[in-house]
C-alpha cells in the first residue's frame, strides 16, 4: 500500500489522550507506519458526562472488558443508552462530536482510521462508506470476528514478527464485516424527526435559563413530555446543536461568573458545577475559552482602578 498522508485540520483520536480530555487509568498507543491506522488500548476511568470534539478519523471501538455498566452516548443522532459488554463494537463517524457518560473501568481497543486512504485501500467510494458508517453508528454491534481481527492488528503493531505487513488486509476485513452489517444507504431514508414545536422549545429554553445548575438532558425531556432520544433529535433539528452542547456551554458560562465573583478553588468549582474532576473541568473550559480556569480568573480580576485584566477590544 502507498504511504498514507493524513489530511490537515482536525486531529486524530490520540488527541484525546494528548490533551487529557479522555479520563483514563492507563493507555498504550501503537501506529502502523504507512497505514491509515492508529490504535489505542485504553483502560478508561469513569466519565461523568464528557463532550468530545470531532476528529478526522473513523473511530472503531471494541470493548474487550466491561462489567455491564450503563452507558449514555450521543453522536448527534439522539442519545443511546445501553450496558457495556465485552465484544461490543461502537462506531464514531469522522468529524462527529460525541458525548459520553459511563461507569467503571472498561478496557477498550480503539482503532482510529483515516477514511479516504481506507477507501482507496478497498477500492470503494469514501462517501458511500461514510454514509453507511453513520447509519451503523446508531447501533451497538457484536461481531466476534471484528474483535478477533482487531486483536491481531494490535499484536501486529508490537513490532514482533511480520504481522505488520498484513495490517491493510486486517483492516479491510474489519471494514468489510462492518459494511455487511450496515443497512444499504439507499434504504436509509428513515423519517426525519420533526423540530420541537415553538411552545416546547420555549419551555426548554426557560428551563435552561432558569436553572441554577445545568439540568440534564433527561430532565429537559421530561419537562416537555418527550423521551430523551426524541427530545435530543428534535432539539437539534430546532437549533442545529445537540442539547448536551448547549448545556455544556451553559456550565462554562456559569463557571466564568463564579471564577470572577467567588473565591472558590478550581476543585470546588468543578464539583459545584457537576464536572467529574478538576481535570475534566479545566479541559472543557480551555476548549471553549482558549484559557485554563486559573488563567481566565487571573485575567478577569478587577484591580483597584476598576479595569479588568483582560485586554481592551
Amino acid at each position: 500500500m502507498d504511504a498514507v498522508t493524513r489530511p490537515a485540520g482536525q486531529p486524530g483520536f490520540t488527541a484525546y489522550l494528548n490533551d487529557r480530555t479522555l479520563p483514563i487509568r492507563r493507555a498504550d498507543v501503537r501506529a502502523l507506519e504507512s497505514t491509515p491506522l492508529t490504535m489505542a488500548l485504553v483502560e478508561h476511568a469513569p466519565a461523568d458526562g464528557i463532550e468530545y470534539r470531532p476528529v478526522q478519523e473513523l473511530i472503531i471501538s471494541i470493548v474487550l472488558r466491561a462489567r455491564h455498566a450503563p452507558v449514555l452516548r450521543d453522536i448527534g443522532c439522539g442519545s443511546q443508552r445501553f450496558n457495556a459488554m465485552p465484544g461490543q463494537v461502537l462506531l464514531t463517524p469522522p468529524s462527529c462530536g460525541s458525548y459520553w457518560r459511563f461507569e467503571g473501568n472498561p478496557l477498550v481497543l480503539h482503532l482510529g482510521v483515516a477514511l479516504h486512504p481506507l477507501a482507496r485501500l478497498l477500492g470503494a467510494d469514501a462517501d458511500l462508506i461514510e454514509s453507511r458508517i453513520k447509519q451503523l453508528a446508531r447501533r451497538q454491534l457484536n461481531e466476534p470476528l471484528v474483535g478477533q481481527i482487531a486483536r491481531r492488528l494490535w499484536d501486529s503493531g508490537s513490532g514482533a514478527g511480520e504481522g505488520g505487513s498484513y495490517a491493510p488486509n486486517y483492516l479491510g476485513a474489519i471494514l468489510a464485516l462492518l459494511l455487511e452489517a450496515s443497512p444499504a444507504a439507499d434504504d436509509a431514508g428513515r423519517k426525519e424527526v420533526p423540530a420541537l414545536p415553538a411552545w416546547r422549545l420555549r419551555k426548554t429554553m426557560e428551563a435552561i435559563d432558569g436553572a441554577g445548575h445545568a439540568p440534564s438532558v433527561a430532565q429537559l425531556a421530561r419537562s416537555v413530555a418527550l423521551s430523551p432520544d426524541h427530545f435530543s433529535r428534535s432539539f437539534k433539528a430546532s437549533t442545529g446543536r445537540p442539547p448536551y452542547q448547549v448545556l455544556s456551554e451553559m456550565r462554562i458560562e456559569r463557571a466564568k461568573a463564579l471564577l470572577r465573583e467567588s473565591r472558590l478553588s478550581i476543585t470546588e468549582l468543578a464539583l459545584d458545577l457537576g464536572f467529574s474532576s478538576p481535570a475534566h473541568f479545566s479541559s472543557r473550559f480551555r476548549q471553549l475559552t482558549g484559557l485554563t480556569p486559573s488563567a481566565w480568573r487571573a485575567a478577569s480580576v478587577v484591580p483597584l482602578d476598576g479595569r479588568s485584566g483582560q485586554p481592551d477590544p
